[in-house]
């Protein structure tokens, strides 16, 4: 349990982390209703806080599932040796950051959850895609699944399963493949039909101006999947094995920075096909 001066502590230690990572002064960590007092709540009462713009007029959003409209930074990687800044991550992945906390009896605060959320989309879009969680669920509470791995990752959009044959067809240039991606067309877009749980089956498709066949493909969706990051507490059963609560608050600052750093690093190579 923590009480509002750790707290206040926690959020100016996280925003001076993340005005260096993701390159902003423009960000602070907020209670969306901002006028009012969050630590004078009722017990039993939950206070919400998220990464918000300073300047509104510069406020960048998206859509979060689960969470409603929520602000978005650009995940903008930092310059490396040569001082160049990865394209790939500029202006089309952003992230949003929320922590969910439940007052006690005693003016103490309980963190619940806390987490980054990931998107893809073009600056000044309202409907940017949200493409995985990074959260961090505290053992004990309501919230999540007491079985998944803390802190875990959550793939929210569906992986598409395709057969070797087909995909090595259409890469070794059957299909026109130029090393580029195939144009297509919305109106193309395949038939789905459900064949078992969170697992849909496509219709087949043709490769626009090719007359190439691709077999069906599947569709597997991830969104309840929680996928363990790094924990691993030798000599313990599963799940706990997978399982780490929050001790300190500066544990949270600490693990925000290390996984929007890791975010940064692994998307540097991310492709995008339109």
């Amino acid at each position: 349990m923590f009480g509002q001066r750790e707290i206040n502590r926690l959020h100016s230690k996280l925003e001076s982390k993340l005005r260096t990572v993701i390159q902003t002064k423009n960000a602070r960590l907020r209670h969306p209703r901002a006028e009012q007092n969050w630590a004078s709540i009722k017990p039993g009462g939950d206070v919400m806080f998220c990464l918000s713009y300073v300047d509104r007029v510069m406020a960048e959003q998206a859509l979060r599932e689960r969470g409603g409209r929520v602000d978005v930074f650009p995940l903008v990687a930092r310059a490396d040796d040569s001082g160049e800044t990865h394209a790939a991550l500029t202006g089309r992945l952003w992230v949003s950051w929320r922590e969910r906390w439940r007052k006690g009896r005693r003016k103490t605060f309980d963190l619940l959850t806390a987490g980054w959320t990931l998107f893809h989309g073009p600056q000044r879009d309202p409907d940017k895609v949200q493409i995985l969680r990074a959260e961090w669920d505290q053992l004990g509470s309501d919230v999540g699944d007491q079985q998944a791995g803390q802190p875990h990752w959550h793939v929210d959009h569906d992986v598409v399963l395709v057969s070797p044959t087909a995909a090595l067809g259409v890469r070794d240039g059957d299909a026109g493949w130029e090393g580029a991606p195939v144009e297509t067309d919305a109106s193309l877009e395949p038939h789905r039909q459900e064949t078992a749980g969170g697992l849909e089956e496509l219709e087949p498709s043709v490769v626009p101006g090719s007359g190439v066949n691709i077999p069906p493909l599947k569709l597997i969706g991830t969104d309840h999947v929680h996928l363990a990051m790094g924990t691993w507490n030798v000599g313990r059963p599963n799940p706990q094995c997978w399982q780490r609560d929050m001790q300190r608050v500066d544990e949270l600052a600490d693990w925000s920075e290390a996984t929007l750093l890791y975010l940064q690093a692994q998307f540097r190579s991310i492709h995008v096909f339109v």
